[in-house]
């Protein structure tokens, strides 16, 4: 049996034989799952949250609430005009973003060399161009300092 991905006649994979239409599903799959956990999917937030299940220990939030944690703090201080110093929940926040997006950034990486390869690899012994995305490079300290105090 064959199966032709991406539209008939011309500019798609050409059709494939059942165990590479197989190999072209798991890993679209696998490409499918590693841009879910880090880009988000609205059925797979953390925090349970409107009957969103708990985020499982060790998991990495997507990039789109790691943002959401940062709007929480600069959202407010950009309406206010910043002329006061951050308070400790803000800093506390903002510390704990850093780590998150640290670790989604890690994630992210990992998924890069990994899945995304092994789809391009497939991709190119099909005759087609590898999907290209960009390495991220997260804070070095995630330690607030304030300015000028000792």
């Amino acid at each position: 049996m064959t199966s032709t991905i991406g539209g008939s006649g011309g500019g798609g994979v050409e059709d494939l034989d059942g165990a590479a239409l197989a190999d072209a599903e798991s890993a679209a799959a696998l490409v499918g799952d590693g841009f879910g956990a880090v880009g988000g999917r609205g059925a797979q937030r953390g925090g349970g949250d409107f009957g969103a299940p708990l985020r499982a220990p060790g998991s990495v939030l997507p990039f789109y609430l790691v943002s959401g944690m940062y709007n929480t703090v600069l959202g407010p201080l950009s309406q206010n005009g910043i002329d006061m110093p951050p308070t400790r929940a803000e800093i506390n926040t903002l510390e704990s973003s850093c780590k998150e997006f640290g670790m989604t950034a890690a994630s992210w990486n990992a998924f890069l060399t990994t899945d995304l390869a092994t789809f391009n690899t497939l991709l190119a012994k099909n005759g087609l161009a590898p999907l290209k995305a960009t390495a991220i490079t997260a804070s070095s300290s995630c330690t607030f300092a304030w300015p000028g105090r000792k």
